[in-house]
This record gives C-alpha cells, sequence and structure tokens, in this order.
C-alpha cells in the first residue's frame, strides 16, 4: 500500500477528504482558507499514512496553515 494522506476536521471528526500526494492536500488547505478563512482551517489536521502503519501528524490547526504555505513559498523560490 503506498503512502497517502487525508485531511481532518478535528472540530466534527470527520475526513474531508484523501489524498494520493501531500502537495494536493495543501493546496486544499490553502484554497479552503482562500475562500473561507483562517476559521476554516483552524480545526483541520494533516495525517500521514504509509504501509503496517499507524498515522502520523503532519501538522494540526494554525500550524497546518502555516506548514501549507512555507511549502508553496519553498516551491516558488525553487
Amino acid at each position: 500500500m503506498a503512502t497517502y494522506y487525508q485531511l481532518w476536521n478535528d472540530e466534527t471528526h470527520n475526513l474531508i477528504d484523501e489524498f494520493d500526494r501531500e502537495a494536493d492536500a495543501l493546496n486544499e488547505v490553502r484554497w479552503r482558507y482562500a475562500v473561507w478563512g483562517e476559521g476554516a482551517v483552524s480545526h483541520l489536521s494533516l495525517l500521514r499514512y504509509e504501509a503496517d502503519k499507524k498515522p502520523v501528524a503532519v501538522a494540526l490547526g494554525d500550524e497546518l496553515l502555516q506548514y501549507a504555505r512555507d511549502i508553496a513559498a519553498a516551491q516558488v523560490a525553487d
């Protein structure tokens, strides 16, 4: 099984979506922020799943938004 990512709403405990690539998940976070503002992403968590392993938190809440911004800025700088 390949690595995949899940975006969760920690407030409602609902799975928002699943992604094959981290970049796609972070694009979703940035899009939600652009459309609905900070409140739309402050309760989100991004988890990474790998074969036969427990999920690992990539980033949570406000840290997730900052991580998404940092990755986007790094891509622009390259």
